[in-house]
């Protein structure tokens, strides 16, 4: 996951409103969201490594990630950063109990979002310490929590006019708050250690290359009792016209 923007307790009615964009190369397997046979989680599926980008556990908790770029660092790293996901949601287990069990440095550079009663989390490779979110918008890139990227700006201005605007979500109207394809001005790109080139690919909130792009957008709506709605558009291919779209409806926890 590559891009994601949320509406933290901004209505009584959905405490939560989230979408997000997974990036990745088009030629890397993945299975679309879908209940694992081996694990209680609904979640898509890495099948080079075995893990997810975002997903929800049989009891109702969630979490999602994504890389935390760093184009200077080592690349080495001991396990796939989408196990972190994996094992959090197969285990019944406190967000802050897994949070201060992750070996950091057994991964590459990530961010990670932890949802369950007592509420929704924010740690990383860079702020291994975790953080309870505030009520508000918040967005999350490949850099810490609420960096002001072009990208995420938009973003969190997206979701600020869809809140404006709002009487009931829908799924197709939040895909769209991550759909621009415009790049950011080159003076205005991060400097995260990779050519320029790739710098401005990256910088829109949906990405379209030869090899690599979005190649999901999935959105959660919350309610207030508990009902969630997951969607996943899967983007078969670059530009797309009329991505795949999977629906599920279940039970989630609504944090305190």
């Amino acid at each position: 996951m590559c891009l994601i923007t949320l509406a933290y307790r901004q209505s009584t009615q959905w405490p939560l409103l989230l979408v997000a964009n997974r990036d990745e190369f088009y030629q890397r397997p993945t299975l679309p969201v879908h209940h694992w046979e081996d694990k209680p989680i609904l979640a898509g599926r890495d099948l080079t490594q075995g893990g997810t980008w975002l997903g929800i556990s049989d009891d109702g908790r969630m979490a999602a990630l994504t890389n935390y770029r760093d184009g200077r660092a080592s690349q080495s790293a001991l396990f796939s950063r989408g196990e972190l996901i994996s094992h959090y949601l197969a285990n019944p287990v406190s967000a802050l109990d897994y949070a201060r069990e992750i070996s950091f440095e057994a991964y590459g550079g990530f961010n990670l979002l932890l949802l369950d009663r007592t509420g929704l989390y924010y740690l990383g490779t860079h702020h291994q310490t975790p953080t309870r979110l505030q009520p508000g918008i918040h967005t999350l890139s490949n850099a810490l929590l609420n960096t002001p990227w072009p990208k995420t700006e938009l973003a969190r201005q997206q979701m600020q006019q869809y809140l404006n605007e709002l009487t009931a979500p829908r799924a197709d109207q939040l895909l769209s708050l991550l759909s621009s394809r415009d790049k950011a001005q080159d003076e205005l790109l991060p400097d995260t250690g990779i050519s320029q080139e790739w710098e401005s690919m990256l910088s829109s909130c949906f990405i379209e290359s030869d090899k690599y792009g979005t190649r999901s957008s999935t959105t959660l709506i919350l309610s207030a009792d508990g009902e969630l709605e997951l969607t996943e558009f899967t983007h078969l291919q670059p530009q797309t016209p009329h991505p795949l779209t999977t629906r599920f409806n279940l039970r989630a926890i609504v944090p305190d």
